[in-house]
């Protein structure tokens, strides 16, 4: 960790990642799952970031679709930043 942040992937010349529809885990002590804490060191870091969006939810098992979808919507639209 580099300050309290994850830093196993910046020796990488990109950051690549598939979103679905769930916000996912927590980092402990802060409010933002381990992808969005990813996201935004690899935007400092000034890594080429690959974001991959699973289109839809549709057919998708309930157990990976979060039923409030509006963190994981938010999180999503980070791609138009960038």
């Amino acid at each position: 960790m580099r300050n309290g942040r994850i830093d196993h992937a910046w020796c990488l010349p990109q950051w690549v990642a598939v979103v679905g529809w769930r916000y996912g885990s927590l980092v402990p002590e802060e409010a933002v799952p381990y992808t969005e804490l990813e996201f935004a060191e690899a935007t400092i870091a000034g890594l080429l970031r690959l974001v991959f969006l699973i289109e839809s939810p549709t057919g998708m098992p309930a157990g990976l679709v979060d039923a409030d979808r509006a963190a994981i919507e938010a999180f999503r639209r980070l791609r138009h930043a960038g």
